[in-house]
């Protein structure tokens, strides 16, 4: 969901973006005090021309701790506030010709993908966004909105 938001705010052509579970919210207060060091490290490394070199730089997902061995860019990318995974400055930067689908998980443990005011509300109008909460959890969202994303796709 974060990268479709990306992908929207920064391309053409584009009718539509479908949003499910979104997580890795960069700009939520505290979101990097895990990733400080590693993205100081990430921007060492870019500072010093080695932007492409891989290295063992600490994640997290669904509150599980993790390493992931991948290009200083990549992870800079991807954690840096105000960066391109920004989900928050995305959702601002869509055109107006973008409808957003947006299904969260009533049980997801993140409470901001619950929030529509969070990132959602903050996507430009337009007639076709549609914010749904469905029983389900964060890793289940894909394939419990089926019904949801192709009743959606339908109207499209």
């Amino acid at each position: 969901a974060i990268v479709a938001a990306g992908y929207g705010a920064t391309h053409d052509n584009i009718s539509g973006i479908i949003l499910l579970a979104p997580g890795h919210f960069v700009s939520l207060s505290g979101f990097h005090a895990n990733f400080k060091d590693d993205l100081a490290r990430a921007e060492q490394m870019i500072s010093e021309g080695k932007g492409d070199v891989k290295a063992n730089f600490r994640d997290s997902n669904m509150g599980r701790r993790d390493n992931r061995w991948v290009t200083a860019k990549i992870y800079h990318s991807w954690f840096a506030p105000n960066g391109p995974a920004d989900f928050v400055v995305n959702m601002t930067r869509l055109k107006k010709n973008i409808a957003v689908l947006y299904v969260a998980g009533e049980w997801d443990t993140i409470p901001e993908t619950k929030d529509r005011s969070y990132a959602f509300d903050r996507a430009p109008e337009n007639k076709g966004n549609y914010f749904t909460i469905i029983p389900s959890d964060h890793l289940s969202v894909p394939a419990d909105s089926a019904a949801v994303v192709i009743e959606w796709l339908r109207k499209r």
